[in-house]
């Protein structure tokens, strides 16, 4: 047909190739033999056709070979040039069959964040069965400006968002136009693509980036994750990856072979694993191939073998054509190094597709030793083999081994607290020590037996070492000292066995400090041996004289006894240093005075020191005497509070104390006495102001002074609620109340004395007075309650 394209091919365990790809409208997967031939056993004669991929916007897929030969696809598609991309998984049998037991009849249908566009252009199977997409991703930032990033993306083996990759199962990077992706032997994640070199984005490299296996860029490929080359004049384009044994990578893609053309060539270039580009391979790193004058691309490559890699793509010949082909490394490369027992052979190979020259040893480099791509040799000492390509050398050392043959240390004592590393060193060996560890070596500290078993391809050999970890001898001398002149104090440091060498080489366990300065001593047992030192100090005795004057008694310096007397004593003391400080006392003792007063006084009493008490009691004064003693006044203190309180009732009034004297005084004239008042109770005989002078024993008291008003003296009250009449009278009086609540009248004499009383049932009220004496009378209306209500003076004649 017209318009073929490969988009991907996948070697079989077999070396059959696996290709998939378009032609016309319609995407197929196809299988060829190894010499390039359809492989009519898979399939339908060869071929898997997508039969319902007629629609022009499905775009392409990627393919992977399972370690079980089963084909897993990649699928991109599109309904309409507007619509956004679905993506799929489809997973086949080795034979191209669609596998019932994957998805649904052999699909999963796969989803993404919604908030994002994706573009994704690769996949990955990784050890554990898991899946990892390469593409690109667009979102809006916070200014609702478009933003594209390279992202990959893991899924589970249950075709799940992996959370433990990346962000939440995500990975991003800088936007590249991308193509491949390929699986390092670390884990590692390396990714293909194109990078613009302009903001137009004419102008591209092949650019590569690298990844952790956990999904955060590498920064130690090519210092920041990055690698970027420049082939060609115009633009160059990175569609295919493959790395090899070594961890070189190689890059698959096409080139512009002319500034500002349309034309394209193949090419293949190699980079460092570091990322920097190979310049042994091809010119500069590069291998190029021109097969037609119009568009010639390379869109897949997989390494065969170990120096050849195999490639698909396409050609402009007349109309677009497939092509596949293959390039022969010129690197030739031996078998890795390696290592025999003595008096034993082993076989070394060469790999090229060149002619191999031939085989020689370092010691005998002119002679040729073979020609074949193999050598079976038995040296008996460590050589180095070199075999000859017709541009390339490669090289085999071959070390010489013998079964171990070692000693380790001689069985040793030391003491506790201290180590010993016991070394097995030996070439090329392996160890087992009697823990079962592996270490070359063994940091042993405590007593026992150690051993290891040192081995190596030739066999394995077994040595002990018996260790003794003796006690250090305990010593600890205690704290710095600190005497007193004079005193004496022994240091004792014996533990048994052991042997003493103090400060002044003296040999005792014992040793007797007398004066001050540096003491210590050196214990030795068994060869083990501990040091303890402290220094001494001492201090003075003290004497001191005080003279003192006291009250009553005084507590000894010493705390344990109390002087009474005057006299002098001697006590002694611990001063700061611990030692005798010898006190001498002339002491004065004066004595305190004591005095029992009773008093009584009325309403407060305020004592000699400025107290005041205002309530009886036993109170304590303390004064200072002639001598600057206490001076102990206890007072029997009676307070008497006369009650000054008066009841008015009307115009009478009524002292409230009770068993006192009573004089009634004219407030108005200077608290004039007012002669003959001395009752209780008075009823003055004229409006004034009155109080009341309450006496008792030594103490009096005046009370509040009160308003005495007579409202009715011409028979009628100011509010006309009441009227009197005749008023004076002779013999009888009317009464008229016009307040509802009057209900009683009463009359009493100017001593308060009551002399008539009658209850109020009509508006007017008859009195006949003329049993009374004459002379100036109350009248009280009251209430129900007996409250008076009005009050009103009356004379009779």
């Amino acid at each position: 047909y017209s318009q073929t394209f490969y988009y991907d091919m996948e070697l079989q365990s077999d070396q059959k190739m696996i290709i998939g790809g378009q032609y016309s409208t319609n995407r197929f997967i196809l299988r060829l033999n190894q010499d390039g031939s359809i492989d009519s056993s898979f399939a339908t004669n060869g071929i898997y056709d997508f039969l319902d991929d007629d629609d022009y916007y499905v775009d392409y897929f990627k393919l992977k070979i399972l370690e079980d030969d089963k084909i897993m696809v990649f699928r991109r598609s599109q309904l309409t040039s507007l619509s956004d991309f679905n993506y799929e998984l489809l997973r086949f049998t080795q034979d191209g069959v669609p596998d019932s037991t994957f998805g649904i009849n052999g699909v999963h249908s796969l989803s993404f964040i919604e908030e994002a566009s994706y573009f994704l252009v690769d996949f990955l199977i990784l050890d554990d069965h898991s899946v990892l997409l390469n593409g690109k991703v667009t979102t809006l930032d916070e200014y609702n400006v478009e933003m594209t990033e390279h992202v990959l993306i893991r899924l589970t083996e249950d075709v799940l968002i992996d959370s433990t990759f990346g962000e939440n199962g995500y990975a991003y990077d800088q936007a590249l136009n991308l193509s491949d992706i390929d699986l390092q032997n670390d884990g590692k994640i390396v990714c293909a693509g194109t990078v613009n070199l302009n903001p137009q984005g004419t102008v591209g490299a092949i650019s590569l980036s690298r990844f952790t296996a956990d999904g955060f860029i590498d920064s130690t490929f090519s210092e920041d994750g990055h690698a970027t080359v420049d082939i060609g004049v115009y633009a160059d384009y990175a569609n295919a990856l493959s790395i090899q044994d070594d961890g070189k990578i190689i890059i698959g893609g096409s080139f512009f072979n002319f500034s500002g053309g349309s034309g394209t060539d193949c090419m293949v270039a190699r980079f460092n694993q570091d990322g920097s580009i190979d310049n042994s391979f091809g010119e500069n790193g590069v291998f190029k191939l021109s097969l037609s004058s119009g568009t010639d691309i390379i869109t897949g490559l997989a390494l065969q073998e170990v120096n050849k890699i195999v490639f698909t793509g396409y050609a402009n010949y007349s109309s677009f054509d497939y092509i596949t082909g293959r390039i022969i490394l010129d690197d030739i490369s031996a078998s890795p190094d390696t290592g025999i027992c003595y008096g034993d052979s082993a076989t070394l190979y060469a790999y090229s597709d060149s002619l191999i020259i031939g085989w020689a040893s370092e010691y005998e480099p002119d002679v040729l030793l073979s020609t074949a791509s193999s050598l079976t040799i038995s040296p008996d000492s460590t050589t180095r083999y070199f075999v000859y390509g017709i541009s390339d050398t490669a090289s085999v050392n071959v070390s010489m081994f013998e079964v171990p043959s070692f000693n380790l240390i001689s069985d040793s004592t030391l003491c506790e607290g201290e180590s010993l590393i016991i070394n097995a060193t030996y070439p090329n060996a392996t160890y087992l020590w009697q823990d079962s560890s592996a270490d070359a070596s063994f940091n042993a500290f405590e007593s026992g037996s150690y051993y290891v078993t040192v081995s190596n391809v030739c066999g394995s050999a077994t040595d002990t070492v018996l260790l003794t970890f003796n006690p250090v001898p305990d010593i600890d001398l205690g704290p710095d000292l600190y005497l007193c002149e004079g005193n004496e104090y022994e240091l004792d440091a014996f533990y048994p066995g052991a042997t003493y060498l103090w400060q002044d080489s003296s040999s005792n366990s014992t040793f007797t400090v007398h004066e001050a300065g540096s003491y210590y001593v050196n214990l030795s047992l068994e060869n083990c041996s501990s040091v303890d030192s402290l220094d001494a100090y001492y201090s003075p005795h003290s004497v001191a004289f005080i003279e003192l004057t006291v009250c009553d008694s005084m507590l000894a310096p010493g705390g344990d006894l109390y002087y009474t007397e005057s006299g002098t004593y001697l006590d002694t003391l611990t001063n700061a240093a611990g030692c005798d400080s010898v006190i001498t006392v002339d002491l004065t003792v004066n004595s305190s005075t004591f005095t029992e007063v009773t008093l009584s006084e009325c309403e407060s009493y305020t004592a000699a020191d400025g107290s005041t008490f205002s309530t009886s009691g036993i109170y304590e004064i303390v004064l200072a005497n002639q001598s600057g003693c206490d001076s102990i006044l206890n007072l029997d203190l009676t307070i008497i509070n006369l009650n000054t309180e008066v009841l008015q009732t009307g115009i009478s009034l009524t002292a409230l104390a009770e068993n006192v004297n009573y004089q009634w005084l004219d407030c108005s004239s200077d608290f004039t006495a007012i002669d003959g008042a001395n009752g209780q109770n008075f009823t003055p005989q004229i409006d004034g102001s009155y109080a009341v002078e309450i006496s008792d024993g030594n103490c009096t008291a005046i009370s509040e002074c009160y308003d005495i008003t007579s409202t009715a003296i011409n028979g009628v009250d100011k509010k006309s609620e009441i009227i009197l009449y005749p008023n004076p009278s002779s013999s009888h009086l009317n009464v008229t109340v016009q307040n509802k609540e009057a209900a009683f009248i009463k009359i009493l004499s100017t001593s308060a004395e009551l002399v008539y009383a009658k209850e109020i049932l009509n508006e007017t009220t008859q009195i006949d007075l003329s049993t009374l004496a004459k002379g100036v009378y109350h009248l009280q209306i009251l209430n129900k309650e007996q409250v008076p209500l009005y009050s009103e003076r009356i004379i009779m004649h």
